[in-house]
């Protein structure tokens, strides 16, 4: 029984050291889109004509049917854009100067019910959205406009290469974190009483470690990953983590599939929840 109950220990630490995972990835994250999101800010008051092909790489494309609109309205919707891209950036600003951990508290943002890290994101695809809309308007042969900010552009170059430093740090850590979980499996793995269906849930959460860890060696983006880390919140209020090994999904699909999986325990580390609980009975 001893020998079961040190499994448990190293499968209960395996979890918390997904949740460290978690966290890291989530920072890491959220300090990109800050990253990004001032970068495309840079490229709204340059003009159209100086943004290269390379410098829009990344971006989202514009869905078939905005691709279609007419260039009055296409120009209307760049106008709401830019306005909300100027009136958000010194909030961005602010939100640059937390330390890594409060991007991921929602206690951090006064008068929001947001985290930092989800105003981040948000104002990253507003303002590489503007971008876009801008070089299809130029495409078209329509005459456009820098954006004059509030903000010298200096002041704003200064922080990106500040960010640029802060988000190489937040890279490391994270990769560190997914090398941790890839070494504490093949620590159960080399486990004579591991049951055989955990071999090969273990097998498979390694593979998808490594995945991500080679595309963050690579130096893709973090909201690019192969695979998706969630942690999803089951009735019992206890933390039932997963480690989803698919391609990320749109928002859309992600809040459906959140919707459907949490009301069930079916991922890896839920298994590992209820098989402790047939252990120990």
């Amino acid at each position: 029984m001893n020998i079961e109950r040190s499994l448990l220990e190293e499968l209960n630490l395996l979890r918390e050291q997904r949740g460290m995972l978690e966290q890291a990835v989530k920072i890491a994250e959220a300090i990109e889109h800050l990253h990004h999101g001032l970068t495309a800010v840079m490229l709204l008051g340059k003009a159209t004509n100086l943004i290269s092909k390379k410098a829009i790489a990344t971006f989202e494309v514009l869905d078939g049917q905005t691709q279609m609109l007419p260039s009055e309205q296409l120009r209307e919707i760049l106008k709401k854009l830019e306005d909300a891209v100027q009136q958000k950036l010194v909030t961005i600003l602010e939100i640059s100067k937390l330390a890594d951990s409060a991007f991921i508290d929602v206690k951090a943002t006064v008068g929001e019910e947001r985290t930092p890290a989800t105003l981040l994101r948000e104002y990253q695809k507003l303002a590489q959205t503007a971008v876009a809309v801008r070089v299809l308007l130029h495409a078209r042969g329509e005459g456009t406009s820098p954006v004059s900010f509030a903000i010298p552009e200096s002041d704003i170059r200064h922080k990106i290469a500040e960010i640029k430093v802060r988000e190489q740090g937040c890279r490391t850590k994270a990769k560190q974190e997914i090398a941790q979980l890839v070494q504490d499996a093949d620590q159960l793995l080399i486990r004579e009483d591991l049951p055989e269906e955990m071999q090969t849930m273990l097998g498979a959460l390694r593979e998808s470690c490594q995945q991500n860890l080679a595309h963050m060696e690579a130096g893709g983006h973090l909201q690019a990953m192969p695979v998706s880390i969630e942690i999803i919140e089951v009735e019992d209020t206890e933390e039932a983590m997963r480690w989803s090994a698919r391609p990320k999904l749109h928002e859309s699909q992600q809040s459906e599939e959140r919707q459907r999986d949490s009301s069930s325990d079916n991922g890896f580390f839920g298994k590992i929840k209820h098989w402790a609980k047939r252990l120990l009975s």
